[in-house]
């Protein structure tokens, strides 16, 4: 069996808008229900995605009310930008992304990040 690597880091930046400024935040940093995420992949802390590989992204909801709404997702979505993904910050509890590395000759997972934590207050 082929080795899948764990050594995959997801970062986050918060904007006000999808365009705006961003600033870096830490992983189970808590924020105001506004404005969104810019979350980013890296390889080995500063390496980017290898050109032979795609990534899909893992959000996961966890609080009652994207419960309730049916918002609590969890499946897989392509990146908004490069290999960033952009998420709009609108449900109170806790909240993950994921990021995941597939290569593109044979759609094998050849990576992945432990989960990027999100309180939303």
């Amino acid at each position: 069996m082929e080795h899948v690597s764990r050594n995959v880091q997801v970062s986050a930046e918060y904007a006000r808008q999808r365009t705006g400024r961003a600033h870096p935040i830490n992983s189970g940093e808590a924020l105001p229900p506004r404005g969104g995420l810019w979350f980013n992949v890296r390889v080995n802390k500063f390496q980017m995605v290898p050109d032979d590989c795609y990534v899909r992204w893992r959000i996961t909801n966890t609080g009652a009310v994207a419960m309730a709404l049916k918002k609590g997702r969890g499946g897989f979505e392509c990146p908004t930008e490069g290999n960033r993904r952009w998420e709009e910050l609108e449900y109170r509890g806790v909240h993950m992304a994921e990021a995941f590395i597939i290569r593109r000759g044979d759609d094998r997972l050849v990576g992945f990040s432990e989960p990027f934590y999100v309180v939303i207050r």
